[in-house]
């Protein structure tokens, strides 16, 4: 809370700025028109693009960041993270400086928000790779001994595409094997229900409706669920 906000609710009689002396220390000289913070938004913005950055009021500057600037970069960096690292460094080193009177150089806070804001972006890639999808499955013979197995990355999608897609690959591998009996298990009964069930309206209708031309060709197939846990010990026998 800055101290025109303690000063409004009565919290302080002071409403100063007790690091850099000015008379009213309000939101946006918290954030942005100090001295020091005025350094480090300018060390991302440049001279040009920080003329009207530090000029408009407090309810334009936050639309010019948070709608105008929206989709802006500085290097491979989207502007709202910038800004929103930035905002938060800034108050918390305010506050750290109120009640322990500490300082830091600027050159350290810059080194300190651009680590920040690349473990964001790391932490942030490493979501989206976690979140990609990939499938695999196994063929095997009548007594249970392996033939061949297939995995294979897809990229970001649904789980239900995903599991569709992996029984498209293994039925059309055992195709491509001129496997002429075949029984198919998944651990997907929604997959299973789609293959029986949905119509062309469906969004996954063109993975189900290849997976049906496959299952219509001349061979012997049956197709089952088997519970996730029952996979699972099948995989630990191996």
């Amino acid at each position: 809370m800055h101290n025109l906000n303690r000063r409004t609710r009565n919290l302080a009689e002071d409403m100063s700025c007790k690091i850099c002396g000015w008379h009213c220390e309000d939101l946006l000289r918290t954030l942005r028109d100090r001295p020091e913070a005025k350094q480090i938004w300018q060390h991302y913005l440049g001279r040009e693009d920080s003329i009207g950055f530090f000029t408009t009021s407090k309810e334009e500057w936050w639309k010019l960041n948070f709608l105008k600037m929206k989709k802006a970069k500085i290097g491979d960096w989207p502007w709202g993270l910038i800004f929103g690292v930035i905002c938060w460094r800034i108050r918390k080193w305010r506050n750290e400086a109120s009640i322990a009177n500490t300082t830091i150089l600027v050159s350290i806070k810059l080194e300190i928000i651009g680590k920040t804001i690349k473990e964001f972006v790391d932490v942030t890639a490493g979501t989206k790779q976690a979140n990609e999808a990939a499938i695999g499955g196994a063929i095997r013979g009548c007594y249970g001994e392996w033939i061949m197995g297939f995995s294979q990355d897809i990229g970001k999608c649904s789980v239900d595409l995903a599991e569709l897609w992996s029984l498209l690959q293994g039925i059309a591998l055992a195709w491509s094997r001129n496997i002429k009996l075949l029984e198919i298990e998944s651990n997907s009964a929604t997959s299973i229900n789609m293959i029986k069930k949905v119509g062309k309206n469906h969004p996954l209708f063109c993975v189900v409706e290849k997976i049906r031309e496959y299952l219509s060709r001349d061979w012997t197939w049956k197709i089952s669920h088997i519970p996730r846990q029952r996979v699972s010990e099948i995989g630990k026998r191996e």
